[in-house]
């Protein structure tokens, strides 16, 4: 048997918080005083096209919060949204030793760039990670990045 040499990680769940599960959007629900029955219909409406990449963050936050004027900036709603991906610093550090014994990681996420990019930096994850593949089983389509690098270095 051959000795491991690449591990696959997920990130929401696994190396921290998930950033935008329906417990995220509840407490974004109720902080901001949106009509909660009215935004998940919204979400649920657009949230395929949005984790597939057909639409931009703005173009959902369009749709599920800002089509009529709010009390609160956009820029205000996104932070938020970012806030609430936390890094699991035990989990991280896990891969952190495997990397310093030799193996490469990769981080898994089934997100837009949008929100995997804004969690990437929170957790610091560049850092370590051999590379980051994003994907939307919906969508069925995959996209690997490596900083400087083209995507098939990640495979290399």
């Amino acid at each position: 048997m051959s000795a491991i040499n690449q591990v696959l990680f997920d990130i929401g769940g696994v190396l921290g918080s998930n950033g935008w599960d329906r417990e995220q959007r509840a407490v974004a629900v109720e902080k901001f005083a949106l009509d909660g029955e009215d935004f998940q219909y919204r979400h649920e409406e657009t949230v395929g096209a949005f984790e597939s990449g057909q639409i931009s963050l703005d173009e959902y936050l369009d749709v599920t919060v800002f089509w009529q004027p709010r009390a609160f900036s956009r820029d205000d709603f996104k932070r938020f949204m970012f806030s609430l991906s936390t890094p699991w610093a035990d989990s991280l550090d896990v891969v952190r030793r495997l990397r310093a014994g030799g193996r490469r990681a990769f981080a898994w996420r089934r997100s837009t760039t949008n929100l995997a990019s804004s969690t990437s930096t929170a957790f610091g994850t560049s850092a370590f990670v051999s590379c980051s593949t994003f994907s939307s089983a919906r969508a069925g389509w995959a996209y690997a990045s490596l900083p400087g690098k083209s995507m098939s270095a990640c495979w290399e």
